[in-house]
């Protein structure tokens, strides 16, 4: 089961807009509403990543940022940080990654333009493209991710993709229109905010909040 929350009016919630009942109890914890919110006067330091938003001297309650590390370091965490009463929150970190990929792999109906190396690392990219009446859908550039190349596909005919309706996908756009390929949809698990996009009528990456089913609850 998932609960949504709402302040009265003059208050702002502090922490997650929902949250789901599991057989440990509710997760993730429930907000509070508090009458004043504190703004974050600083960017975070991450080591080994940066950080990437719109530039402001302060930040409000809020605000969101992205963050992205360095070839060689692997993001564990939320790519999405936002700016909650004074601290940003949930801080990832950027862990170096040893393991390195071969050179990229054909695909059928396309080829790679820029794969010139016999080694890759965690973050290196090499872009693909599609033969005539062909169009690329997936990740492009590939990326090469833990020692593995995450790549792209062609395919002939473009699709719209529908809004997901899993149990456990709170999306932020509330819409049921069909989205067109290539547009973005961000959405939020638990306390973490994620994107993805429609290609050719598939969610690049698949849209999907890992649980567990709820046994037992405690109360709110």
């Amino acid at each position: 089961m998932v609960v949504r929350f709402n302040c009265n009016e003059g208050f702002t919630r502090v922490g997650s807009e929902s949250a789901q009942c599991y057989h440990f109890g509710w997760s993730p914890q429930p907000p509070i509403c508090k009458e004043n919110v504190k703004p974050c006067p600083a960017l975070p330091i991450i080591s080994h990543g940066r950080v990437t938003g719109e530039s402001k001297a302060v930040f409000q309650h809020g605000d969101l940022l992205e963050v992205h590390c360095e070839i060689s370091f692997a993001l564990y965490g939320s790519k999405i940080i936002e700016c909650v009463d004074g601290e940003w929150a949930p801080l990832p970190s950027c862990v170096e990654e040893v393991r390195t990929c071969r050179p990229p792999p054909t695909i059928k109906n396309g080829y790679f333009v820029n794969g010139e190396s016999s080694t890759y690392r965690h973050g290196d990219t090499v872009e693909y493209r599609c033969q005539k009446i062909y169009i690329i859908i997936g990740t492009n550039p590939a990326k090469c991710l833990h020692g593995q190349w995450e790549i792209p596909s062609c395919v002939v005919n473009q699709q719209s993709c529908t809004r997901p309706w899993y149990a456990d996908f709170q999306p932020t756009v509330q819409t049921t229109k069909p989205f067109k390929t290539d547009q973005f949809a961000n959405y939020r698990c638990g306390s973490n905010l994620h994107q993805t996009k429609c290609i050719n009528g598939l969610w690049f990456p698949v849209p999907r909040c890992e649980g567990m089913v709820c046994m037992l609850c405690t109360s709110l």
